[in-house]
C-alpha cells in the first residue's frame, strides 16, 4: 500500500473517465458511481487512493464494487452516499458528501462510515451548494459526534 499522507496531492474529477496525468499518486475524488470501472479507470490512473459515489449501492452492491477490487490491490477506497452529495459531481462529494462505505485499506487510514468533508476543494475552483435539506442537516449533527477521522488537505485539481 502507498503511503496516503494528508497533504497528498487532491484531484476532483466529475468522471472517472476524465482522470488524467494529475491523478497518478494523488487522492482522487470522484462524482462517478463505485462500479468496477471505476476501479479499472482509477488502477489504470496510478491513483493513491479514490473516493467514488455510491449511487445508492444498487443491486449485489454494484455501485461499490471498485472497493473490493481496489482493496485487493491495497488502494484505500471509500464512497459517498447518494443522500449527501450529487453523482457526477466531485466537488459536492468531496465537501458535502458522508461516507457510507470504505474499504479496509481507506478504514486503516482512518477513514470512517459517517465521516464527512473527507476532501474538500481549496483550488478555489467551484464553489459547492450550501443549501442542504433536512435529511442532510442530520446526518450533519450526526456526524459532529464522531470520533477523530482522517481528512486529506493538500493542494487540489479540478478536472473538468
Amino acid at each position: 500500500m502507498q503511503d496516503v499522507g494528508p497533504n497528498r496531492p487532491v484531484v476532483f474529477a466529475d468522471s472517472v473517465t476524465r482522470l488524467d496525468s494529475s491523478a497518478r499518486g494523488a487522492v482522487v475524488v470522484c462524482g462517478s458511481h463505485g462500479g468496477l470501472l471505476s476501479a479499472v479507470e482509477a488502477l489504470h490512473a496510478g491513483v493513491a487512493a479514490l473516493i467514488v459515489h455510491d449511487a445508492a449501492v444498487g443491486c449485489d452492491a454494484a455501485g461499490i464494487a471498485a472497493m473490493t477490487v481496489l482493496d485487493r490491490w491495497g488502494l484505500p477506497c471509500a464512497a459517498v452516499d447518494y443522500l449527501s452529495a450529487r453523482i457526477g459531481d466531485a466537488a459536492d462529494c468531496g465537501s458535502r458528501g458522508v461516507l457510507s462505505h470504505v474499504n479496509t485499506a481507506a478504514d486503516r487510514l482512518g477513514l470512517r462510515k459517517g465521516q464527512r468533508r473527507c476532501c474538500v476543494d481549496r483550488s478555489g475552483g467551484r464553489t459547492p451548494p450550501t443549501r442542504c435539506d433536512a435529511r442532510d442537516q442530520r446526518q450533519r449533527a450526526r456526524s459532529s459526534k464522531a470520533t477523530r477521522t482522517r481528512a486529506w488537505t493538500g493542494t487540489s485539481t479540478v478536472i473538468s
